[in-house]
């Protein structure tokens, strides 16, 4: 177990990836729950589902991966803190695109529960 908590170069990343984690299961939980309300056809569903799923995930890997390879370019982490060029990338576009399929799928979800204006 000391030998993993070595190669951390930033603990505070693999902490904040954590608690990202369970925020993110719970946001999934929460979408299942209003599933019932969710005025999608089968498409938009598929593409509200995968999207989330997906930049969830992405987020935790890419979490995982600053805290390992110690990359600070999009995270709050000490001044000295500084991956190699390709690292700093890669944890850039993990996020990019984390941010780009949760804004999907907000979207989606917010189209998804719209309120009828039609007569009943």
């Amino acid at each position: 177990m000391a030998d993993v908590l070595a190669s951390v170069r930033n603990p505070r990343m693999i902490l904040s990836t954590h608690l990202n984690a369970l925020f993110s299961a719970l946001l999934l939980m929460i979408v299942g729950a209003l599933d019932s309300q969710l005025r999608l056809d089968v498409r938009a569903r598929r593409a509200l589902f995968w999207s989330l799923v997906l930049s969830q995930y992405l987020f935790f890997v890419t979490g995982v991966f600053a805290g390992v390879m110690g990359t600070a370019s999009m995270f709050a982490g000490p001044a000295e803190m500084k991956g190699t060029a390709a690292q700093e990338a890669i944890a850039l576009f993990g996020n990019v695109i984390g941010v780009i399929l949760s804004t999907l799928g907000g979207l989606l979800l917010a189209w998804g529960l719209r309120v009828s204006h039609e007569p009943r």
